[in-house]
C-alpha cells in the first residue's frame, strides 16, 4: 500500500498497464480529488503508464514533445486501457 498526503492507494506493478486518453481532453489534478485541478492536460489519443491508482484515478506522469514532465491524477473515466 502507498500512503500520500493521507489517502491510501494500492500500488501494484504497473511496468507493463498502460492507458490511453478516450476523451478530447483531461485535466491533471494535485491529489485524486477534481477540485485540485491543474492547467495541465492531456488530449485524445495520449498514452500513459499508471504509477498509482486510487478508485476513479491514475497517478501518472506524462512528457510532451517538448520534453516537459507534468504529474498527477487523471479521473479513470478519461481513460481506456491501451
Amino acid at each position: 500500500l502507498l500512503y500520500l498526503r493521507g489517502h491510501q492507494f494500492h500500488h501494484n506493478n504497473y511496468q507493463y498497464k498502460k492507458y490511453m486518453v478516450i476523451a478530447s481532453k483531461t485535466h491533471f489534478c494535485s491529489s485524486p480529488n477534481l477540485k485540485t485541478k491543474k492547467s495541465a492536460f492531456l488530449v485524445y489519443g495520449d498514452i500513459i503508464q499508471p504509477i498509482s491508482e486510487s478508485k476513479y484515478c491514475i497517478y501518472t506522469e506524462f512528457y510532451n514533445n517538448k520534453g516537459q514532465k507534468t504529474i498527477g491524477w487523471i479521473l479513470k473515466d478519461h481513460l481506456g486501457i491501451y
